[in-house]
């Protein structure tokens, strides 16, 4: 099983505001894709700030958010999602890996995956990991996590020959 995720956030300093998953099982021949809107904490929200910038990449209100599913719930279901997978991995890392982190710290439990990045997802397949930043062939739609966590895995199994 082979899994990607991606998030969206407040600004690049901010909260996360959307997480989106895609696994690829073997035993199918589809890749599944899962994503949540993510409720700010009131913490985050007094410590953290909100880009006009960002919202015009990803086009999420701040009014989406207050009717989304909060952090601890949204936590517990990456957990329950990702936990068969073992990794799930990311073309961001540096982002992702701090808003995994602003989204786990709200649940009691602990993460029950590891996040790997490209250069990992890349040698676990078995392809040269830039080949997965060198020339898309599909434009992006839209700039949101399930699409941009689900693009990374295709184009991952199309490199490794999976798809």
């Amino acid at each position: 099983m082979i899994a990607t995720i991606d998030f969206e956030a407040s600004s690049s300093n901010g909260y996360p505001i959307e997480v989106g998953v895609a696994i690829h099982d073997p035993a199918r021949s589809f890749i599944s894709v899962w994503s949540s809107l993510i409720k700010p904490t009131v913490g985050w929200l007094q410590t953290m700030s909100w880009d006009p910038v960002a919202f015009r990449i990803h086009g999420i209100t701040r009014a989406e958010l207050m009717k989304a599913p909060a952090a601890f719930d949204v936590a517990r279901q990456l957990n329950a999602l990702l936990a068969p997978a073992g990794v799930a991995y990311c073309d961001g890392w540096k982002w992702d890996h701090r808003w995994l982190f602003l989204l786990m710290e709200e649940c009691p439990e602990p993460c029950a995956f590891q996040l790997g990045d490209a250069a990992a997802l890349g040698r676990t397949l078995g392809i040269r990991p830039s080949a997965l930043f060198e020339h898309d062939d599909e434009p992006p739609l839209d700039h949101r996590a399930a699409s941009d966590a689900e693009r990374l895995l295709h184009k991952a199994l199309t490199l490794a020959g999976n798809k």
